[in-house]
This record gives C-alpha cells, sequence and structure tokens, in this order.
C-alpha cells in the first residue's frame, strides 16, 4: 500500500483548519475543527465528537496533545482533559505491553552486562520506543547501499585500538655509562663498535675515562651527557672550570697566556682568604645603601635584620634592586642568602652587577634546584654567558643557606658558591657600575629570599 505525504480531506483528514499534532509511538495524532485524526504511513481514520458518547473529545481542540509514560494521550479540549485510553484500545494496548516487555528484557540484559541501569524509566522508554518505530517501518529491513567515495570525497581512517598484548612500551631509558659512550662516538666523529671506551669514574653530574691511549672528562648539563675534552694533553683552564672538575681528575690546566697553572681542591677559599677583611659589610639591621623595589610582582623589606626579598606570583622575570653608592670597577662581592619555606625549581636570587643604569648589567643567580645562570641584560635584549649549570656546591631547596660571590677584575669575572669556584669568564660590556640584589620566581608563589649580609671588598687598589 502507497504511502501518502500531504493530508487532506481527500485522504480522510477530518478539516482543513488543524489546531493540533502530536507523533505518539505509533501514530501521528492530528487534532482539527471537526474531529481527531489518527494517521499511520499509510492512511488515516477519524474520530469525531458524538453527543451521547461518554469518550467523545467535547469538539473542539483548543489546546494541546500529550502522552504520558504508560502510553496514554490526554486531549485537552474547550471542556477539560479527555484520556484516549478508550480509543484505539487493542493496538495502542498491545504497543504500550510490548513496550513494557522490552524495558524489563533491557534492564535484565544491562543488569547480566553490569552496567549501570538508569533511575528514569523515562529514559529507557524513549529508547525502546525509537526501536519500536524503527522497526514498524517497512523499509528498515531493506539493505543499504554504499556508494565507493569519489575524488572529492573525504575518507576517513578510524584507528584501531591495540589489544593488551600489543600495548607499546616506553623505552628503556641509556645508563650513565651508554650515554657517555654515544656522547664521545659523536664528539670524536666515530661509530661506537669502532671505540674501545672505559668509563672509570662517575660523579653526581661529572664522569671521565679512558680510550685508546687518551682520556677524557665528561659532564651532564640539562639531563644530557657532553664531552668536555678528550685527548692526550692538558685541558684550557676556562673550558674545564666551569664545570670544578675535581683536582686529583685534572690536576693542572692552561690558562689563556698559556702558563700551566696546577689544580687544588681549596683553589677557591685560598684565593678569598687572601683577599683579607673586606671594605665593609651590611648586616641589614636598616634600609641603609639598599633600594626597596616595590611593584605588583615584587617587594623588597627590611625585617628583623635581612633584606627580604618577595617573588609574590611564580613565572615573572627577575627584578633587582640597586645599592646607592659610586660605580665600581674592580672588586669582590659575596651575599649570604636563606630560602624561605618555599622554594624549587627555577626560583632563583643573586646579585646584579656592572650596573651603568638600573635598565643595564650583569646577573648573576642560584636557582632553588642548585643551578647557577650568568647572562647580560642590555635593557631589551637578553645574552646569555653560563646558562642554567648544575654543580654540588649550591645547596638546593627550602630554608638553606648559600653564599653567594662574584670577582671582577678588568674584563675577567670570577663566579663563587660556598668559596667554591663554579667558573671564569671574560666579559667586556659594562666596564664599570654598581651593584644590587636580584630575585624571581618561575614555580613558586610567595616565594622569599632572606638576605643576612652583603660584604664588599673593593679591589681597585690592589
Amino acid at each position: 500500500m502507497a504511502r501518502f505525504e500531504w493530508l487532506s480531506v481527500e485522504v480522510g483528514l477530518a478539516h482543513t483548519e488543524v489546531r493540533v499534532s502530536v507523533r505518539d509511538i505509533i501514530n501521528f495524532v492530528v487534532g482539527t475543527q471537526n474531529g481527531l485524526n489518527k494517521c499511520d504511513d499509510h492512511a488515516s481514520s477519524t474520530l469525531r465528537y458524538e453527543p451521547n458518547d461518554e469518550t467523545d473529545l467535547r469538539y473542539v481542540f483548543n489546546k494541546s496533545i500529550l502522552e504520558d509514560s504508560d502510553g496514554m494521550l490526554l486531549v485537552s479540549t474547550q471542556t477539560g482533559y479527555t484520556e484516549m485510553d478508550a480509543l484505539w484500545i487493542p493496538e495502542r494496548r498491545a504497543v504500550v505491553k510490548t513496550r513494557r516487555m522490552m524495558i524489563l528484557l533491557l534492564v535484565l540484559l544491562l543488569t547480566l552486562a553490569g552496567c549501570d541501569i538508569p533511575a528514569d524509566e523515562n529514559v529507557i522508554g524513549t529508547s525502546v520506543a525509537a526501536t519500536l518505530e524503527a522497526t514498524d517501518t517497512p523499509d528498515a529491513g531493506e539493505p543499504t547501499v554504499t556508494s565507493a567515495p569519489d575524488a572529492t570525497d573525504e575518507i576517513v581512517e578510524e584507528s584501531t585500538p591495540l589489544s593488551p598484548t600489543e600495548t607499546q612500551e616506553a623505552p628503556v631509558p641509556m645508563s650513565d655509562e651508554d650515554a657517555i659512550k654515544a656522547a664521545l662516538a659523536a664528539y670524536l666523529g666515530r661509530a661506537e663498535e669502532e671505540l674501545t671506551v672505559t668509563v672509570s669514574d662517575i660523579k653526581g653530574d661529572l664522569a671521565r675515562g679512558g680510550l685508546q691511549g687518551a682520556y677524557f672528562i665528561a659532564a651532564k648539563d640539562a639531563g644530557e651527557w657532553m664531552i668536555i675534552y678528550a685527548g692526550q694533553a692538558t685541558p684550557y683552564c676556562n673550558v674545564i672550570n666551569p664545570y670544578n672538575f675535581p683536582a686529583m681528575w685534572v690536576p693542572e690546566c692552561v690558562a689563556e697566556d698559556d702558563t700551566l697553572v696546577q689544580r687544588s681542591e681549596t683553589e677557591g677559599s685560598a684565593i678569598l682568604d687572601a683577599l683579607g677583611s673586606p671594605t665593609w659589610t651590611d648586616t641589614m639591621d636598616s634600609q641603609g645603601r639598599w633600594y626597596l623595589v616595590n611593584t605588583e610582582t615584587t617587594t623588597f623589606s627590611i625585617e628583623g635584620g635581612h633584606l627580604v626579598m618577595h617573588a609574590l606570583e611564580a613565572g615573572g622575570y627577575d627584578e633587582w634592586g640597586i645599592a646607592v653608592g659610586a660605580d665600581q670597577t674592580d672588586f669582590y662581592l659575596e651575599i649570604s642568602a636563606r630560602t624561605g619555606d618555599q622554594c624549587s625549581g627555577l626560583d632563583r636570587y643573586g646579585v646584579i652587577f656592572r650596573v651603568p643604569d638600573p635598565s643595564q648589567g650583569v646577573i648573576f643567580t642560584f636557582s632553588c634546584d642548585g643551578r647557577y645562570r650568568l647572562y647580560e641584560w642590555d635593557g631589551e635584549k637578553y645574552t646569555g654567558i653560563q646558562e642554567w649549570h648544575a654543580d654540588s656546591s649550591i645547596i638546593s631547596g627550602p630554608d638553606e643557606v648559600n653564599r653567594q660571590g662574584v670577582m671582577v677584575v678588568g674584563d675577567q669575572v670570577k663566579l663563587y658558591a660556598n668559596d667554591r669556584l663554579l667558573g671564569e669568564y671574560t666579559i667586556d660590556d659594562y666596564p664599570q657600575g654598581r651593584f644590587g640584589l636580584v630575585v624571581g620566581s618561575s614555580d613558586t608563589d610567595n616565594f622569599k629570599v632572606m638576605i643576612d649580609s652583603v660584604s664588599f671588598w673593593n679591589l681597585a687598589d690592589s
């Protein structure tokens, strides 16, 4: 039997003036001026007003038609609601009964499958009603033909999840010894299998060993091993000093003037001991010579015999306060700094020196994870001299005290941590200037550093 697509009085519509319509679980119900039509996919039947029939629809459909959860249709008329359970009873009751049976079956299947059961029966009923509608459609069983995509169709390939036995495992990290051998092969431009390498010592981030009539020393920087020197000669001091190799590993080095320098474990402290008493020491009992920073992200204050540097928010830039006084050329400057109860990662503190004006200078900082950095800032551009480098001389973590020192003579700069030499550098820019204190936070809100004291040695007249 053919379907109709347009409802009219010719196919059984009670009246051309349609007041309301609703789709129930099996029919399309239309309320008109002259009666109620029940329409399926093939035909229409009409229910009209009967004066002596207690189930009549009162002839006027002026509000709505509703279906409740039991499949009951409620028709709003001029004089009230009429329940339609008495209308078309056989087919509606059969459908409601079928739907309830399917709901019970679906609940049973979900329970056996261990799935969560919706608390609202209407949620289940909606799914069942949709299933009934699909099975009631004559074309539902007809095969669907899928055409092959043409050149303009987009083909989406779905990835197939790996089964438990196909799960990809993370690669096993390379051991320090293997990583050093790989770094040495890259340094020499040779294949690893061509080399006979012995790693004799690994001490923290430092290592040494031998290969076919030569020796090598290596250091780990930012988690990667690199070869500092490999060969048979004596390495240059400026090559090895930034890494603090033990003197027993490298007993001597060559200075820039090609003279031989004997190294010792007490090299740093011996040089500092020879300085004698400082020109002055500030114990931070008052503001004195220090500019107290007060910005939206950083504050400096004097509290209880400390200059407290306070970075309010993580992720900020380095900020500094410059000491009052004349420009300095040659000097040794040392601060004693204690970290607060929150200190991690690249939260940092230190000094700025050779400052021609407050927007420029050379910055030397320690980080809370035991690294140091040296860089220039010209007011707009960052120039790295020594990027973050770990050193065991720096005490990491919160509530720890470090002494940080910088010696400047001409264009030669030496950095110290707790009397140990960290490295030597040549800096041509900014031949003179003032100095100050620096703080910055990468990881910690309310990062604090307490400066216990600052000591200054004037070396210009030495």
